[in-house]
């Protein structure tokens, strides 16, 4: 494994957040499927599970973003959460997201996160009314928090999403001691300078993930001890062995691995949905996941022809996942 996330797992006794073992790893944002009725389809995820965790990725962050959590009723979230912590590997740690608009709902989610046994908890601010002060946001994050008093806590930072957009050192430093399960962010923001001084703050106690695929490199030079992305899906080992190249000193090399993983990334963003795109890809991976929900569309057939032939022209399938885990046959990896 990789020493680029630390989070924290419980062993099998009952032991304080203080004394938590550390892991690393890549965290992948897991995609969401469904029926053709539908409904939230949990039937691959076992499979998914097992992929992630051959392709050198260590953890999952559920129902975010990606997982299109806020787009799921109380009730699927709840059963997307108990699929992925009942099925997957022991490696393999599992963080739910129980971010809502109503935080009485994601009291709830935090509460029956922790009854579930999850790793730890991410918790976005609210997405329609925005606190009007640092204290409001804090006290609606401690709120959740709190429901969950024996499970890692980890704010999950978008302004681009939800439009909160306090500076993080400002946040730490108010949250500090406020939220005792407090570990740390996921920061998905472009301001590397506010990531880096969250990272310094109180001598490097809070753990500050990554959350930009594009710019991961950037993070690993500025101290980043972790990342969580949605690409980690399928194509891990292009991050793996990006994170090998940086840590053994080979910076031409890191910097041609993520410049790939950037022209990946723009081969989707051309696409008419990113989402759509990212679904068709983890199909290629191995991982039968189909649907979506609106307002988000899948991609047109003619899209995905297009898709094809651009990612295979900017190496995409030398570095996608191995489909071992979903069909018992390894494909292997060209470099």
């Amino acid at each position: 494994m990789y020493d680029i996330l630390i989070i924290y797992k419980e062993n099998d006794m009952n032991i304080s957040l203080e004394h938590k073992e550390a892991l690393s790893g890549l965290i992948a944002a897991p995609l969401v499927g469904y029926t053709k009725d539908g409904s939230v389809d949990t039937s691959f995820i076992h499979d998914y599970a097992s992929l992630l965790s051959s392709n050198g990725v260590n953890g999952v962050f559920i129902n975010g973003t990606t997982g299109e959590g806020m787009s799921l009723t109380f009730q699927e979230r709840k059963e997307v959460a108990e699929k992925w912590i009942n099925t997957s590997p022991k490696d393999l740690s599992v963080i739910i997201h129980v971010g809502c608009s109503s935080i009485e709902e994601s009291k709830q989610l935090a509460a029956h996160a922790q009854q579930c046994g999850a790793d730890a908890i991410g918790i976005i601010g609210p997405t329609f009314y925005k606190p009007a002060k640092m204290s409001d946001l804090v006290e609606f994050v401690a709120a959740i928090a709190q429901k969950a008093p024996d499970t890692p806590c980890y704010y999950y930072h978008m302004p681009a999403i939800n439009g909160v957009d306090f500076p993080m050192i400002d946040f730490l430093k108010e949250a500090h001691g406020a939220i005792p399960t407090l570990a740390g962010i996921k920061y998905t923001f472009e301001n590397l300078m506010d990531a880096d001084l969250c990272r310094q703050y109180a001598d490097g106690q809070y753990n500050i993930l990554h959350g930009q695929d594009e710019t991961l490199l950037c993070g690993l030079t500025l101290g980043a001890t972790g990342a969580v992305g949605s690409t980690y899906n399928f194509m891990a080992p292009l991050y793996v062995q990006m994170i090998d190249a940086f840590t053994q000193g080979k910076a031409e090399q890191a910097l041609k691995l993520q410049r790939t993983a950037c022209d990946i990334l723009q081969c989707m963003f051309e696409c008419s949905s990113y989402f759509g795109a990212a679904k068709v890809m983890m199909r290629w991976a191995g991982i039968e996941i189909n649907g979506i929900r609106l307002p988000l569309s899948d991609i047109q057939p003619h899209e995905v022809a297009k898709l094809k032939e651009k990612l295979n022209d900017v190496g995409f399938f030398s570095y996608s996942n191995t489909t071992k885990a979903a069909t018992g046959k390894e494909e292997k990896i060209v470099s």
